[in-house]
Protein backbone atom coordinates (compact mmCIF):
# COMPACT_ATOMS: atom_id res chain seq x y z
CA UNK A 1 0.00 0.00 0.00
CA UNK A 2 1.71 3.45 -1.27
CA UNK A 3 1.80 5.93 2.06
CA UNK A 4 0.08 8.95 2.27
CA UNK A 5 2.44 11.02 0.97
CA UNK A 6 3.47 8.65 -2.37
CA UNK A 7 1.42 9.03 -5.78
CA UNK A 8 0.66 5.88 -7.78
CA UNK A 9 3.37 6.05 -10.91
CA UNK A 10 0.78 5.82 -13.08
CA UNK A 11 -2.25 8.73 -13.06
CA UNK A 12 -4.32 7.22 -15.82
CA UNK A 13 -6.24 9.98 -17.72
CA UNK A 14 -5.79 12.34 -14.31
CA UNK A 15 -2.98 14.43 -15.78
CA UNK A 16 -3.09 17.47 -13.45
CA UNK A 17 -1.58 17.20 -10.16
CA UNK A 18 -2.27 19.70 -7.21
CA UNK A 19 0.76 21.16 -4.57
CA UNK A 20 0.94 18.37 -1.87
CA UNK A 21 3.56 19.85 0.63
CA UNK A 22 3.23 23.27 1.62
CA UNK A 23 7.53 23.40 0.81
CA UNK A 24 6.80 23.75 -2.46
CA UNK A 25 5.61 27.21 -1.68
CA UNK A 26 9.35 27.96 -1.15
CA UNK A 27 9.87 28.42 -4.34
CA UNK A 28 6.62 30.00 -5.76
CA UNK A 29 7.42 30.68 -9.76
CA UNK A 30 8.11 26.36 -10.04
CA UNK A 31 5.03 25.86 -8.10
CA UNK A 32 3.07 27.99 -10.52
CA UNK A 33 4.54 26.83 -13.65
CA UNK A 34 4.39 22.91 -12.73
CA UNK A 35 0.90 23.31 -11.54
CA UNK A 36 -0.87 25.93 -12.86
CA UNK A 37 0.49 27.07 -16.34
CA UNK A 38 0.50 23.67 -18.05
CA UNK A 39 -2.61 23.89 -20.46
CA UNK A 40 -2.52 27.99 -20.27
CA UNK A 41 0.89 28.61 -22.14
CA UNK A 42 1.60 29.29 -26.09
CA UNK A 43 3.34 26.92 -28.30
CA UNK A 44 6.13 29.71 -28.84
CA UNK A 45 6.01 33.37 -28.01
CA UNK A 46 3.96 35.55 -29.94
CA UNK A 47 4.92 38.61 -28.93
CA UNK A 48 8.31 40.97 -29.27
CA UNK A 49 9.69 44.11 -27.60
CA UNK A 50 8.57 46.42 -30.56
CA UNK A 51 4.92 44.94 -30.17
CA UNK A 52 2.00 47.29 -29.13
CA UNK A 53 0.22 46.03 -26.19
CA UNK A 54 -3.35 47.39 -25.13
CA UNK A 55 -4.95 46.45 -22.07
CA UNK A 56 -8.61 46.88 -20.95
CA UNK A 57 -10.90 45.33 -17.77
CA UNK A 58 -10.85 46.18 -14.38
CA UNK A 59 -7.71 48.23 -12.04
CA UNK A 60 -6.10 45.12 -11.85
CA UNK A 61 -5.41 45.51 -15.77
CA UNK A 62 -3.60 48.84 -14.67
CA UNK A 63 -1.28 47.09 -12.71
CA UNK A 64 -0.60 44.95 -15.66
CA UNK A 65 0.49 47.65 -17.46
CA UNK A 66 2.46 49.62 -15.07
CA UNK A 67 4.37 46.32 -14.54
CA UNK A 68 5.07 45.77 -18.24
CA UNK A 69 5.72 49.15 -18.70
CA UNK A 70 8.35 48.86 -16.03
CA UNK A 71 10.27 45.58 -18.05
CA UNK A 72 10.44 47.98 -21.13
CA UNK A 73 7.13 46.57 -23.15
CA UNK A 74 5.22 48.71 -25.54
CA UNK A 75 2.05 48.17 -23.08
CA UNK A 76 -0.51 51.30 -22.30
CA UNK A 77 -3.90 51.00 -21.03
CA UNK A 78 -7.40 52.06 -23.14
CA UNK A 79 -8.26 54.74 -21.01
CA UNK A 80 -11.85 53.30 -20.52
CA UNK A 81 -13.62 54.13 -17.11
CA UNK A 82 -12.87 51.81 -14.87
CA UNK A 83 -16.03 50.65 -14.28
CA UNK A 84 -16.48 49.33 -17.38
CA UNK A 85 -15.42 45.77 -15.41
CA UNK A 86 -17.88 43.45 -16.45
CA UNK A 87 -18.54 41.67 -19.86
CA UNK A 88 -21.65 43.17 -19.79
CA UNK A 89 -20.14 46.18 -19.66
CA UNK A 90 -17.79 45.13 -22.20
CA UNK A 91 -19.68 44.26 -24.65
CA UNK A 92 -21.37 47.25 -24.60
CA UNK A 93 -18.76 49.33 -25.20
CA UNK A 94 -17.44 46.97 -28.12
CA UNK A 95 -20.36 47.79 -29.97
CA UNK A 96 -19.59 51.11 -29.88
CA UNK A 97 -16.48 50.91 -31.07
CA UNK A 98 -17.47 47.89 -33.63
CA UNK A 99 -19.84 50.15 -35.14
CA UNK A 100 -22.80 48.38 -34.00
CA UNK A 101 -24.56 50.82 -31.94
CA UNK A 102 -24.24 54.67 -33.36
CA UNK A 103 -25.69 57.01 -30.64
CA UNK A 104 -25.41 56.98 -27.11
CA UNK A 105 -28.81 54.89 -25.15
CA UNK A 106 -28.41 57.34 -21.93
CA UNK A 107 -26.58 60.01 -20.83
CA UNK A 108 -24.18 57.93 -18.27
CA UNK A 109 -22.58 56.15 -20.91
CA UNK A 110 -20.62 59.57 -22.16
CA UNK A 111 -19.12 60.08 -18.86
CA UNK A 112 -17.75 56.08 -19.35
CA UNK A 113 -16.73 56.48 -23.60
CA UNK A 114 -18.13 59.73 -25.57
CA UNK A 115 -19.43 58.62 -28.84
CA UNK A 116 -16.69 60.77 -30.59
CA UNK A 117 -13.74 58.77 -29.08
CA UNK A 118 -15.35 55.39 -30.57
CA UNK A 119 -13.37 56.04 -33.59
CA UNK A 120 -10.29 56.68 -31.66
CA UNK A 121 -10.56 53.66 -29.43
CA UNK A 122 -11.06 51.52 -32.84
CA UNK A 123 -8.03 53.12 -34.40
CA UNK A 124 -6.16 51.98 -30.92
CA UNK A 125 -6.91 48.35 -31.43
CA UNK A 126 -6.37 48.18 -34.75
CA UNK A 127 -2.74 49.02 -34.37
CA UNK A 128 -2.62 46.84 -31.52
CA UNK A 129 -0.63 43.39 -31.39
CA UNK A 130 -2.30 42.04 -28.23
CA UNK A 131 -5.18 42.62 -26.18
CA UNK A 132 -5.12 41.85 -22.48
CA UNK A 133 -8.91 41.93 -21.60
CA UNK A 134 -9.57 41.69 -17.80
CA UNK A 135 -12.70 40.10 -16.92
CA UNK A 136 -13.77 41.82 -13.31
CA UNK A 137 -16.91 41.06 -12.44
CA UNK A 138 -20.08 39.21 -13.27
CA UNK A 139 -22.50 41.45 -12.08
CA UNK A 140 -23.56 45.06 -13.38
CA UNK A 141 -25.94 47.70 -12.85
CA UNK A 142 -28.39 48.53 -15.33
CA UNK A 143 -31.16 51.17 -15.58
CA UNK A 144 -34.25 49.54 -14.62
CA UNK A 145 -36.25 50.78 -17.22
CA UNK A 146 -34.72 49.27 -20.19
CA UNK A 147 -31.91 46.61 -18.71
CA UNK A 148 -29.20 48.89 -20.59
CA UNK A 149 -26.30 48.64 -18.62
CA UNK A 150 -24.78 51.64 -16.73
CA UNK A 151 -21.34 52.39 -15.17
CA UNK A 152 -22.40 55.24 -12.53
CA UNK A 153 -25.64 55.58 -11.01
CA UNK A 154 -27.72 58.62 -10.24
CA UNK A 155 -27.38 58.84 -6.43
CA UNK A 156 -30.40 61.37 -6.33
CA UNK A 157 -32.17 58.44 -8.42
CA UNK A 158 -31.31 55.05 -7.15
CA UNK A 159 -34.82 53.70 -7.69
CA UNK A 160 -33.53 53.92 -11.88
CA UNK A 161 -31.27 51.26 -11.34
CA UNK A 162 -30.74 47.50 -10.17
CA UNK A 163 -28.09 45.40 -10.01
CA UNK A 164 -28.41 42.19 -12.27
CA UNK A 165 -26.38 38.70 -11.54
CA UNK A 166 -26.16 37.48 -15.02
CA UNK A 167 -26.24 33.48 -15.05
CA UNK A 168 -23.12 31.92 -16.08
CA UNK A 169 -24.59 30.46 -20.04
CA UNK A 170 -25.49 34.55 -20.55
CA UNK A 171 -21.78 35.62 -19.26
CA UNK A 172 -20.37 32.93 -21.76
CA UNK A 173 -22.63 34.53 -24.51
CA UNK A 174 -21.30 37.83 -23.76
CA UNK A 175 -17.85 36.80 -23.43
CA UNK A 176 -18.38 35.16 -27.05
CA UNK A 177 -19.51 38.32 -28.28
CA UNK A 178 -16.93 40.78 -27.59
CA UNK A 179 -14.52 38.43 -28.42
CA UNK A 180 -16.14 38.20 -31.93
CA UNK A 181 -15.83 41.92 -31.96
CA UNK A 182 -12.31 42.18 -31.30
CA UNK A 183 -11.93 40.01 -34.27
CA UNK A 184 -13.94 42.42 -36.47
CA UNK A 185 -11.93 45.12 -35.50
CA UNK A 186 -8.65 44.02 -35.57
CA UNK A 187 -8.53 40.23 -37.22
CA UNK A 188 -4.59 39.98 -36.42
CA UNK A 189 -4.89 40.81 -32.61
CA UNK A 190 -4.11 38.44 -30.51
CA UNK A 191 -6.66 38.45 -27.60
CA UNK A 192 -5.60 37.43 -23.94
CA UNK A 193 -8.34 37.29 -21.36
CA UNK A 194 -7.24 37.20 -17.65
CA UNK A 195 -9.77 37.13 -14.70
CA UNK A 196 -8.78 39.95 -11.89
CA UNK A 197 -8.52 38.72 -8.61
CA UNK A 198 -9.37 41.94 -7.17
CA UNK A 199 -13.01 41.18 -4.84
CA UNK A 200 -15.82 43.24 -5.35
CA UNK A 201 -15.69 46.70 -3.19
CA UNK A 202 -19.30 45.80 -2.17
CA UNK A 203 -22.55 43.86 -3.35
CA UNK A 204 -26.62 44.22 -3.31
CA UNK A 205 -26.52 40.81 -1.30
CA UNK A 206 -26.59 40.82 2.32
CA UNK A 207 -22.72 39.15 2.11
CA UNK A 208 -20.36 40.66 -0.02
CA UNK A 209 -17.46 37.88 0.23
CA UNK A 210 -19.62 35.70 -0.94
CA UNK A 211 -21.30 37.67 -3.60
CA UNK A 212 -17.58 37.93 -4.73
CA UNK A 213 -17.23 34.13 -4.70
CA UNK A 214 -20.16 33.70 -7.01
CA UNK A 215 -19.10 36.44 -9.16
CA UNK A 216 -15.78 34.87 -10.14
CA UNK A 217 -17.10 31.56 -10.69
CA UNK A 218 -19.17 33.04 -12.90
CA UNK A 219 -16.95 34.30 -15.16
CA UNK A 220 -14.56 31.45 -14.87
CA UNK A 221 -16.82 28.57 -15.44
CA UNK A 222 -18.23 30.73 -18.81
CA UNK A 223 -14.31 31.36 -20.13
CA UNK A 224 -13.89 27.25 -19.55
CA UNK A 225 -16.81 26.67 -21.39
CA UNK A 226 -15.66 29.00 -24.39
CA UNK A 227 -12.29 27.22 -24.14
CA UNK A 228 -13.71 23.69 -24.97
CA UNK A 229 -14.09 24.85 -28.74
CA UNK A 230 -10.73 24.12 -30.25
CA UNK A 231 -10.95 26.96 -32.48
CA UNK A 232 -11.99 29.40 -29.53
CA UNK A 233 -9.88 32.83 -30.56
CA UNK A 234 -8.31 34.08 -27.46
CA UNK A 235 -5.94 32.40 -24.59
CA UNK A 236 -6.57 32.66 -20.79
CA UNK A 237 -3.74 33.38 -18.70
CA UNK A 238 -4.38 32.28 -15.12
CA UNK A 239 -3.20 35.26 -12.98
CA UNK A 240 -6.89 34.88 -10.94
CA UNK A 241 -5.82 31.31 -10.24
CA UNK A 242 -2.04 32.49 -9.00
CA UNK A 243 -3.40 35.22 -6.99
CA UNK A 244 -6.58 33.51 -5.22
CA UNK A 245 -5.91 29.96 -5.43
CA UNK A 246 -2.23 29.35 -4.57
CA UNK A 247 -2.81 32.44 -2.75
CA UNK A 248 -4.88 30.45 0.48
CA UNK A 249 -1.17 28.81 0.63
CA UNK A 250 1.02 31.54 1.18
CA UNK A 251 1.15 34.61 3.52
CA UNK A 252 -1.39 37.42 2.69
CA UNK A 253 -1.40 38.46 -0.76
CA UNK A 254 -3.48 41.69 -0.56
CA UNK A 255 -2.72 44.78 1.38
CA UNK A 256 1.05 44.10 2.09
CA UNK A 257 2.40 47.27 0.37
CA UNK A 258 -0.87 49.77 1.55
CA UNK A 259 -2.92 48.35 4.13
CA UNK A 260 -5.50 47.80 1.64
CA UNK A 261 -7.44 44.19 1.14
CA UNK A 262 -8.29 44.65 -2.19
CA UNK A 263 -5.12 45.66 -3.77
CA UNK A 264 -2.69 43.01 -4.83
CA UNK A 265 1.08 42.74 -3.76
CA UNK A 266 3.77 43.94 -5.74
CA UNK A 267 5.89 41.12 -5.52
CA UNK A 268 3.34 38.51 -6.47
CA UNK A 269 2.04 41.26 -9.29
CA UNK A 270 5.53 40.90 -10.60
CA UNK A 271 5.95 37.56 -10.38
CA UNK A 272 3.11 37.03 -12.47
CA UNK A 273 3.84 40.03 -15.45
CA UNK A 274 7.63 37.77 -14.85
CA UNK A 275 5.80 34.63 -16.22
CA UNK A 276 3.76 35.85 -18.95
CA UNK A 277 6.52 37.86 -19.98
CA UNK A 278 8.80 34.28 -20.23
CA UNK A 279 5.98 32.53 -22.04
CA UNK A 280 4.44 35.44 -24.33
CA UNK A 281 7.37 37.17 -25.14
CA UNK A 282 10.44 34.77 -24.42
CA UNK A 283 12.01 37.14 -21.77
CA UNK A 284 13.40 35.66 -18.64
CA UNK A 285 12.43 38.06 -15.68
CA UNK A 286 15.63 40.98 -15.85
CA UNK A 287 15.63 44.10 -12.38
CA UNK A 288 12.81 46.31 -13.20
CA UNK A 289 13.29 49.53 -14.63
CA UNK A 290 13.00 53.09 -13.69
CA UNK A 291 9.97 55.11 -15.50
Amino acid sequence: MATPDKRPAELGPYQGKYPRSTAEFANLAKVVEDYVLPGYLPERPIIGPADSIRAQGSCFAENVVAALKLRGMNAKIMGVNETINSPTANEFFFRYISGRETKLAHPIHAAAFPIAEAANFAQKFREANLLILTLGVAPYVALRSTGLPVFNVDPNHPQDFVVIDPTVEETKKTIASIVAMVGEINPNLKLVLTLSPVPLNRSAQPSAVAADCISKSTLRAAVAELMRDPASKFAYWPSFEIIRWLGAHLPPVFGADDGLTRHVNKDIVGLVIDLFLKYYAGLEPAPMKDN
